[in-house]
């Protein structure tokens, strides 16, 4: 396999062992390694063996979750929060989850013809720490940083998070045999204020997405979920090529209004009820935030009708949503409590 093997007996001598990384394969579970070996895509000269380093240690007794990066994928299942026991139990099937790691699962290249690194997306959401050394000396990071960054000279030691205090969310697409991996994940977490949403399977590597309000919803133009304000004009983002807006000013929901000062046509919507299942509502305040600074006072029935027609809502009529609007056009918008 390789022609020099190096097994640590502790984390200080792996990552004594492990350096800079240079000229040095490191082998944790070897589900992913090991079948790169047999295809002839990968051959080690040195190896850095992780089986007997230490690094297997999972700690959940308090408030903050501590794993180390030798834990395999099945002990996550009995032993972590339900969102990432979610994404854990479906990796693979039970055999490969005995041997798959979460060090290894973070660490994954992108995979020929299938999604890996599953658990990518829970731990963003999750607001994920990832504790390494290597070229640089040791650093913790937000899991997306090490995500985004030359993970080829470093060793994960480990990856720590706090336990979610707030509703938590998943979706998968996936093939129907039992070895194929996930090929789309979004997990989601909610604490306090603060909504973090981790996607994987649409790239190479799991993203955190900060921008959530534009909707996928017909795709085809005739809804309004996704409208977006380019140069302070309603455009549809899914008729939108990212090439013909380069250099513009992209507004969404998030730029008009936070939870404790919301903008005029928020805080109308909220007090009118003009919200249901809340998924067009994004695309309608934008086009309605844009109408009120074209037109700069108040504006009637008929002008809303014309601004909104291609906006659609599934839950109710729309009496609410124009009356909010006309609210917010002639100033009569309370304070919404925080």
């Amino acid at each position: 396999m390789a022609a020099e093997a190096l097994i640590p007996t502790s984390p200080e001598e792996a990552a004594s062992l492990f350096g800079e990384g240079e000229n040095l394969t490191v082998f944790a579970g070897g589900t992913i390694l090991l079948p790169e070996i047999a295809a002839g895509r990968l051959k080690p000269k040195r190896a850095l063996m992780l089986h007997r380093s230490g690094l297997d240690a999972l700690d959940t007794a308090g408030d903050v979750v501590r794993i180390g990066a030798m834990v395999t994928i099945a002990s996550l299942i009995d032993g972590t929060d339900d969102l990432l026991t979610r994404f854990a139990e479906h990796v693979a099937d039970r055999e490969v989850r005995r041997n798959a790691t979460v060090g290894g699962n973070l660490c994954a290249s992108p995979g020929i013809g299938s999604q890996r690194g599953d658990l990518g997306a829970p731990l963003i959401a999750l607001g994920a720490r990832v504790h390494s050394t290597g070229n640089g000396g040791e650093r913790s990071e937000p899991v997306e940083d090490f995500l985004a960054s030359d993970r080829t000279g470093r060793l994960v030691l480990s990856i720590e998070y706090d336990r979610p205090t707030g509703r938590t969310a998943s979706e998968m697409i996936r093939r129907r045999h039992a070895h194929s991996y996930a090929i789309v994940n979004v997990a989601a977490c909610q604490t306090n204020s603060d909504l973090r949403v981790g996607v994987s399977g649409v790239g190479p590597l799991a993203v955190r997405v900060e921008i959530t309000s534009p909707k996928a919803g017909c795709q085809q133009g005739g809804c309004g979920t996704c409208t977006v304000l380019v140069d302070g004009e309603p455009r549809r983002s899914c008729l939108t090529a990212v090439a013909t807006v380069d250099g513009a000013s992209i507004t969404t929901l998030e730029g008009l209004g936070e939870a404790e000062n919301l903008s005029p046509v928020q805080a109308a919507f909220h007090e009118h009820y003009a919200a249901q299942c809340g998924f067009c509502t994004p695309g309608m305040v934008v086009a309605a935030t844009a109408l009120l600074e074209r037109v700069g006072g108040p504006v009637d029935r008929e002008d809303i009708l014309d601004a909104l027609g291609g906006h659609y809502c599934r839950c109710t009529g729309y009496v609410k949503i124009v009356d909010a609007v006309m609210a917010a056009s002639r100033g009569e918008v309370g304070a919404v409590p925080a």
